[in-house]
């Protein structure tokens, strides 16, 4: 047998049952009982062959089994059951029986047992069967049942005022067992609670404390890149991230762009460390004074992709953007008592014309001057009406002669 792993790759070839080759069934059709869904599952080939390494004797009979939750365990293939990776298997469990999807099979079970420092001679579960009709249908109706315990079990929380929050609840496959996970603070004690629900259920109660991180594996999302949580994939333990990784790889100390779903920093901030670490061992370290014949500069800034350094000058407050190469000559040069001019350099290279890009790549807003202020109004004096005097409409009068009185105006005065 050929020592083979999935790996991507850019092509990706489909087999007649649309399973896009990773049941190995390739231009036969696997009839879509590979377990993949139809999904476009990377195809399997032999990534392992370069190495020289020798052919398997026999197959590894360890299979690695997937809960609810990213629950993971490895069972032994005792029975010799044919298997494929998605396919549902009844497996031993803790005083009874529960129920999995195979997720790996092979040698990549033996290197994952050999990161985890488990021995293949020692003593795993055993898988019963797989799963049948009527295991799926118990399957689908358990799960069922978690929504409605999950409801029983929180109004009991808030019943007997425990600072808990329920997490998520699991039905055992032979309803012997019903766990729920929750985090906490602080040490709670729910005897009473884990009292009220096995008189409510009428089965045995387990009650798990988990962290948040594994909060947020088990609940699952979307990360601010787009894509499923590493947590609910891929990730297979937490490592301590901190914020001198952020610090190293030039992040804004923002909690929040540096936080995941968990309200912790995020697990890819240690994805580059190293590389950042092993770039930044070739360039001085910040606040590196140098001489030049511009005068005294800082080093306040380093950008390892372009190999660029930023010195400052504080005596004339200018900028000089300076290759990596030229700023290791000029520091050579300095221990030897010798102040150099800059051979090679970009002046300003932090002024930002606002009539071209911003930094993110958009045009500047153009500048609205402030509306002009409006000019108070000036209030004027109220001008008393002067009564004019009317003329009686039948008299002609002449130009410059006085109006006649009328015999209204006559009235008021008496």
């Amino acid at each position: 047998m050929t020592i083979s792993a999935t790996a991507v790759v850019p092509s990706v070839s489909r087999c007649s049952g649309g399973c896009a080759g990773g049941c190995g069934n390739s231009g036969r059709g696997c009839g879509g009982g590979c377990g993949t869904g139809a999904c476009p599952a990377l195809r399997v080939f032999d990534w392992l062959a370069d190495f020289g390494i020798e052919q398997a004797t026999q197959t590894l009979d360890i299979v690695e089994v997937l809960f609810k939750g990213n629950r993971k365990a490895f069972y032994r293939n005792a029975q010799g059951i044919t298997l494929r990776s998605g396919d549902y298997v009844v497996v031993q469990a803790d005083r009874g029986l529960d129920m999995g999807r195979v997720n790996l099979m092979g040698e990549l079970v033996r290197l994952r047992l050999k990161a985890r420092g488990l021995d293949i001679q020692a003593e795993f579960p055993r898988i019963v069967r797989r799963a049948t009709a009527e295991d799926m249908a118990r399957y689908e109706a358990n799960r069922a049942r978690e929504e409605e315990a999950f409801r029983i079990c929180r109004r009991h929380i808030e019943r007997l005022n425990l600072s808990m929050k329920l997490v998520d609840a699991e039905w055992q496959f032979d309803g012997k067992k019903l766990t729920f996970y929750f985090t906490a603070e602080h040490r709670v004690d729910f005897r009473q609670l884990v009292r009220d629900l096995a008189a409510e259920f009428r089965t045995r109660i387990e009650l798990r404390q988990i962290g948040v991180r594994d909060e947020a594996a088990r609940v699952g999302g979307i990360g601010s890149c787009g894509r499923e949580l590493c947590c609910s994939t891929w990730l297979q333990e937490f490592k301590h991230v901190s914020t001198q990784a952020a610090r190293v790889q030039n992040l804004p100390i923002n909690p929040a762009k540096l936080s995941g779903q968990c309200g912790r920093l995020k697990c890819c901030l240690n994805y580059e460390l190293e590389q950042y670490m092993e770039a930044l061992a070739q360039y001085p370290p910040l606040e590196t004074r140098l001489r030049t014949q511009r005068g005294e500069g800082i080093i306040e800034k380093i950008d390892i992709f372009k190999e660029r350094l930023w010195v400052h000058y504080p005596e004339t407050d200018t900028w000089e953007q300076l290759p990596l190469e030229e700023v290791r000559r000029i520091l050579e040069l300095n221990q030897q008592g010798i102040v150099p001019a800059v051979a090679v350099s970009d002046p300003e290279p932090l002024e930002v014309d606002r009539d071209e890009l911003s930094l993110d790549g958009l045009p500047w807003p153009e500048a609205e001057s402030p509306p002009a202020p409006e000019e108070p109004q000036k209030k004027g004096r109220r001008r008393r009406r002067k009564r004019h005097k009317r003329s009686s409409p039948s008299s002609n009068q002449a130009e410059g002669s006085a109006p006649k009185k009328s015999s209204r105006r006559k009235r008021r005065r008496r």
